[in-house]
């Protein structure tokens, strides 16, 4: 989980905000 998940949420931004919580890669698999 580096580049890709990077660019998952890349996408999924516009929803999703919250990278502190945890690392963005989890956010977009969690939303998808």
């Amino acid at each position: 989980m580096g580049r890709q998940a990077t660019l998952a949420t890349k996408n999924t931004t516009g929803k999703v905000k919250k990278p502190c919580r945890y690392k963005p890669g989890t956010v977009a698999l969690r939303e998808i």
